[in-house]
């Protein structure tokens, strides 16, 4: 069941997956659902893991490869509050043209971590950072988070690791909501950022979901 309601998410999303890449995503579920009970990795309710995490998770990966592509390099993307490995993973197992980071300051989750990016066969350009956000020193192109904080709570902590014209790509809820955010930001940072909503369609989830697209304002400079 959980297979096919995979497969058949992907394609609704329009994501070519190889067997190698839908195998690797698969692995990850069956661990997500043996060690969630004691870890608590995930929140649960009616709908699988595969939808409310996985293929919400991967619904932002062709805006993201879109994003990453404007750099014409390989791009270091960085997954804030990484977790249970969410969206990090299904990304990293989408996108092997890029350098992943797992930001995650839990010992025990990194634990989970670093068995996952095993697992899963991405450990070449998967590389997990244990350390609280305020103490991060990398510079990354695009920054991306789920189920984290707002962004007016963390945003000089994302703009400290942010490289020079990089891109915040935060997954939200409402449309709505992240508009009454996005009101919040400017009130204290002026015409510093520029910003974007999109909303996102994840097969057989109900709830509205977008993404906040940050990037600074270069006339500012």
């Amino acid at each position: 069941m959980e297979n096919s309601l995979l497969k058949e998410g992907l394609k609704l999303m329009g994501l070519e997956f190889s067997e190698l890449q839908i195998n690797s995503l698969e692995k990850y579920i069956k661990e997500l659902e043996l060690w969630n009970p004691s870890y608590k990795l995930v929140s649960s309710n009616d709908n699988s893991i595969t939808v409310n995490h996985i293929l919400d998770s991967l619904s932002g990966l062709k805006q993201i490869q879109e994003t990453s592509a404007t750099f014409n390099k390989k791009t270091t993307i960085a997954d804030l509050g990484s977790g249970a490995g969410l969206p990090g993973i299904p990304l990293a197992i989408g996108d092997r043209d890029d350098d992943f980071f797992l930001i995650e300051r839990m010992k025990r989750r990194v634990g989970f971590l670093k068995n996952q990016i095993l697992l899963c066969g991405i450990s070449d350009y998967v590389e997990i950072i244990e350390s609280d956000l305020k103490k991060v020193e990398n510079k990354f192109d695009i920054i991306t988070f789920r189920a984290f904080h707002k962004v007016l709570d963390v945003l000089p902590e994302i703009e400290s690791i942010l490289s020079d014209k990089g891109v915040v790509i935060a997954y939200k809820g409402t449309i709505k909501q992240t508009r009454i955010e996005v009101e919040e930001i400017k009130a204290l940072y002026k015409n510093k950022f520029l910003y974007e909503i999109k909303p996102l369609k994840v097969p057989f989830l109900e709830s509205e979901r977008c993404l906040l697209i940050i990037s600074r304002n270069e006339k500012q400079f």
